[in-house]
């Protein structure tokens, strides 16, 4: 057992760990607790080889906590817990580390056109912002047609999308971008928006990102609740 698995031993539940953490993340470097670390990470079955995305811990990074939140599912298993410590470790208090070995797996990609920020966790200050505009600077001049998007229910939307990165929009004044059927579909419509296919039924293994790009491209996609 390593010096820091005790960091990711779930005492009284994913929830009230993770709201545990929040000002608490300790300074832990990669290779204590994996023997290779890469940040970026394949999606799951639905996403094409072509996205990699960072992801770091939910309600932690979060500014306000959403009932329900589904990505708090993944914090069952102990290896996707220990990767969103480090990973939120590092943009916490390894910033110019974690940002070049971000840009040297982008670059290094044979595969990749999309890169998505946070299946998992959100921008949590202005510097770790400043970074993604850094990252995506530097990997604009080996690979420009790279396509950086992301969602989040912060304030710096604004920022994000003067980096050149698509911000699909979380928030409305009806309220989230996810609802059952018919309330996404009269956003859709008002909005000028697409509901996501994905969230609608199976639509088999790499669709998104290869069949469908439009949370990649677009600011109004709405996803039926699930």
């Amino acid at each position: 057992m390593s010096k820091h698995e005790s960091l990711f031993a779930l005492q009284n539940g994913i929830v009230p760990w993770l709201f545990s953490l929040k000002g608490n993340i300790q300074n832990v470097e990669p290779l204590e607790v994996f023997k290779v670390y890469k940040p970026l990470d394949r999606g799951n079955t639905k996403l094409a080889k072509n996205i990699l995305s960072f992801n770091l811990l939910p309600i932690t990074t979060c500014e306000q906590h959403c009932a329900g939140c589904y990505d708090t599912r993944a914090m069952r298993y102990t290896g996707v817990r220990k990767k969103r410590y480090l990973n939120t470790s590092m943009a916490m208090h390894n910033e110019a580390k974690l940002e070049k070995m971000i840009v040297k797996q982008i670059i290094r990609s044979r595969t990749v056109d999309f890169v998505r920020l946070h299946v998992g966790g959100d921008f949590f200050s202005s510097a770790y912002v400043s970074m993604w505009g850094r990252i995506v600077k530097e990997c604009s001049k080996v690979k420009p047609d790279v396509i950086f998007y992301t969602y989040t229910k912060t304030s710096h939307v604004e920022a994000l999308e003067s980096f050149g990165i698509n911000v699909v929009l979380s928030e409305y004044k009806e309220g989230f971008n996810f609802a059952p059927l018919e309330s996404v579909k009269a956003l859709a419509k008002k909005y000028k928006g697409v509901v996501c296919p994905a969230t609608l039924g199976d639509v088999g293994e790499g669709f998104c990102g290869s069949k469908c790009t439009a949370c990649m491209k677009r600011k109004n996609v709405f996803f039926v609740e699930h």
